[in-house]
């Protein structure tokens, strides 16, 4: 998975910047800098938060536990929706302010319009991952990797320019947003989880309160980590050519590729395996050794 991941990313780095041209793919990279960092309010630390409860609660074939956690995940989700959705009509004022360009914030609803949808997918990707289901998660997550690379070719060689680019990422998620729900529902009774129906209709919202306060300091260690090079290309983009931010994003992009190759792996299954064992303590510490 990594391969089509890591080789459709840095293809997508190749064709962006030579149909965009440097300039363009420097506004494309000011576009996902500006919304990156604007992840700081959006961002409440839903997803680390589910899948490390939902594996908890998954290795302890806790159904009602299971429940709660995605009822919170959907519900912390739609008020990162409604922060954005709050946002999206003073976006190009923003950017007209910083770089007297609202066109930036323009290209920026896009981004968020995909955000708002993006849960969707997510949750499914949660799901998968918690109850072992790698080659499902594989497939799902480069499937839409690979069509939302080819969409937003598509929408290039169609003269859309970088809202050509953020179109494909939309349609992308959309789609495999509504596959991930589907996918949900053929895996639920095979592993006893709950019904979209039990998730949404959970009525207390005590735990909510609980998992969101582990879900803030996850928060603000995510979004801190994403300041750069997120911040950085912000404010380079204020004061240098479009066309030196692109070169700047495809050098970061290279140089972190041996990393991002191996490292990423080792983490996103440790992330659901540890909480996974965490009932037994033999378990863990063979795991951890591992």
């Amino acid at each position: 998975g990594q391969l089509v991941t890591t080789g459709s990313g840095f293809l997508a780095s190749i064709l962006f910047a030579r149909l965009l041209g440097l300039g363009g793919y420097g506004l494309y990279a000011i576009v996902l800098a500006f919304t990156g960092l604007l992840g700081f309010f959006t961002n409440l630390g839903q997803q680390t938060t589910a899948l490390t409860f939902f594996a908890e609660a998954y290795g302890k074939k806790d159904r009602t536990r299971m429940k709660e956690v995605l009822h919170y995940y959907f519900f912390l989700s739609a008020c990162s929706a409604l922060i954005m959705a709050v946002l999206i009509p003073f976006l190009p004022a923003i950017t007209g302010s910083m770089y007297n360009n609202a066109e930036i914030g323009h290209l920026a609803r896009l981004i968020f319009l995909s955000s708002m949808i993006d849960p969707l997918f997510v949750f499914g990707s949660i799901v998968l991952q918690s109850v072992r289901e790698i080659r499902k998660l594989t497939i799902l997550e480069n499937s839409r990797i690979v069509l939302q690379l080819g969409l937003s070719v598509l929408f290039l060689l169609k003269g859309m320019g970088v809202a050509g680019v953020l179109y494909g990422a939309l349609s992308g998620t959309a789609i495999m947003s509504l596959a991930s729900l589907l996918v949900y529902s053929s895996i639920q009774s095979q592993y006893n989880l709950p019904s979209f129906k039990e998730i949404l209709c959970v009525r207390s919202y005590k735990h909510v309160w609980k998992l969101g306060k582990d879900g803030v300091w996850i928060a603000i260690d995510k979004n801190v980590g994403n300041l750069y090079p997120n911040a950085f290309m912000v404010v380079l983009g204020m004061f240098v050519q479009e066309s030196v931010v692109g070169l700047f994003r495809l050098a970061f992009k290279l140089g972190n590729l041996p990393s991002s190759f191996v490292l990423s792996n080792i983490s996103k299954l440790s992330a659901s395996v540890i909480p996974t064992l965490s009932s037994s303590a033999s378990n863990l510490r063979k795991s951890l050794v591992r």
